[in-house]
């Protein structure tokens, strides 16, 4: 991903959720989520504001500072060496789907013994960034 990149460490607070939601252009608001993987939501359940309520309570509305919670596994820990970890913004206007090549392959030859066909398919995607200002990513501070 080619959005923009805030340095924190691995903990995940109040302060760096705040400055990601601040960090992404609010013309992109609307329509923005959060995603993590399913540690980094359960880690979230745990973290507390200034009087002892949780940000996100694990059997309540999957929201964080009003905004809907996704909890998709592929969203990588976030770790020292890594750009990484949480995502936050509206990745339908900040990532474009490409469809770069699809074939179909017949095979007759290996299967014409015994009447069959074989057919073995490709499809190559690519996904990119459209504009970096619609969605914001976690890296790690060095120690």
């Amino acid at each position: 991903l080619r959005g923009r990149h805030l340095d924190h460490r691995a903990h995940l607070g109040q302060t760096t959720l705040r400055t990601m939601v601040r960090a992404v252009d609010p013309a992109y608001h609307s329509g923005a989520k959060w995603y993590f993987n399913g540690a980094q939501y359960e880690a979230l359940c745990g973290v507390t504001d200034s009087q002892g309520t949780p940000l996100i309570r694990a059997n309540g509305p999957r929201t964080l500072h009003g905004f809907p919670v996704v909890i998709a596994n592929e969203v990588p820990d976030l770790a020292a060496s890594t750009t990484g970890g949480p995502i936050f913004g509206n990745l339908a206007r900040g990532m474009l789907y490409r469809d770069a090549d699809f074939e179909v392959l017949r095979l007759e030859q290996r299967f014409a013994d015994v009447g069959q066909v074989g057919f073995i398919g490709y499809h190559r995607a690519d996904l990119y960034a459209r504009d970096p200002r619609a969605f914001v990513t976690v890296a790690a501070q060095a120690t």
